[in-house]
């Protein structure tokens, strides 16, 4: 299926065997990550542990773009798939219960699913949580106050974020930056362009209101810095567009081809590019 017509979303879920990955190389990244297992421990501490650490993992990728949790994929070397950990069909439900309790720590609650899903060689089960992209966050995760525990009393919050395979959480500063309602939802349909196969780049036509029209290939999107990395089709220069110009994105019925609109415009210069906002 050509990639132009394809339905995309800002991750790919994982639902059913075939999408399992195989073992072998599988870094993980901004929309992916593995854990062997969520098993419950018997002393408190450690199952309060376990649902913290996954509600962190929920909100690190609904307050980025989304993203799969596998949960039975056994990584070593970091990087590699090595095998799966087959669950029973009770140990894959009870992930599910786990990541209810998770979503209670989170405020606002994310959009996610736990599925548990056949191995391929009908061994046992993994679960895959998908995780949807937040479209006004930050969400963040309930605390436990030093030696007061959650209930009652005063609570603070982490408010984590994906970043390449980490989750770290986002600094004071730094929340301002994934709080505006529109530049997020910019952020989230240029991310939701799909990307054609030779180059792995998304592809738009940039259509600025003074009547230009470029094509030009989405390098990075990069939300903390507000601002779109781009390339030329005609010519390879690249040019970094703020994501304040972006007005409009949709796809074009008759062509597929992805349309941005822009307040400003884009000139060709001798060396390349140049933005110009008006």
């Amino acid at each position: 299926m050509p990639w132009s017509y394809a339905l995309h979303v800002a991750y790919n879920p994982i639902r059913e065997t075939w999408q399992l990955p195989l073992k072998g190389p599988l870094p993980e990244d901004l929309r992916f990550d593995m854990k062997m297992e969520l098993k419950e421990r018997t002393d408190k501490k450690s199952i309060e542990q376990r649902i913290e650490d996954l509600a962190c993992d929920v909100a690190a990728f609904a307050n980025t773009v989304g993203g799969v949790l596998l949960v039975g994929a056994y990584e070593d070397p970091p990087g590699t798939l090595k095998d799966y950990v087959p669950m029973s069909s009770s140990d894959a439900h009870a992930v599910g219960d786990a990541l209810k309790r998770a979503l209670e720590l989170c405020s606002p609650k994310p959009i996610a699913e736990a599925k548990p899903i056949a191995l391929h060689d009908r061994t046992g089960f993994a679960v895959a949580i998908n995780c949807d992209p937040y479209a006004a966050p930050p969400i963040g995760v309930e605390k436990p106050v030093p030696g007061g525990g959650r209930s009652g009393g005063a609570k603070w919050w982490a408010f984590p974020a994906r970043r390449g395979r980490d989750n770290p959480n986002l600094r004071p500063e730094e929340l301002a930056t994934i709080m505006e309602p529109r530049l997020r939802r910019m952020t989230l349909l240029l991310d939701r362009i799909p990307t054609y196969p030779t180059e792995h780049r998304r592809r738009a036509r940039f259509r600025c209101r003074a009547g230009s029209v470029n094509d030009m290939d989405i390098l990075s999107i990069d939300a903390n810095a507000s601002s779109l990395r781009l390339i030329g089709l005609q010519k390879p220069f690249e040019l970094v567009l703020p994501l304040d110009a972006v007005r409009m994105i949709w796809r074009d019925a008759n062509t597929t081809m992805f349309q941005v609109s822009i307040d400003g415009k884009i000139q060709e210069t001798n060396d390349g590019y140049e933005f110009i906002p008006t």
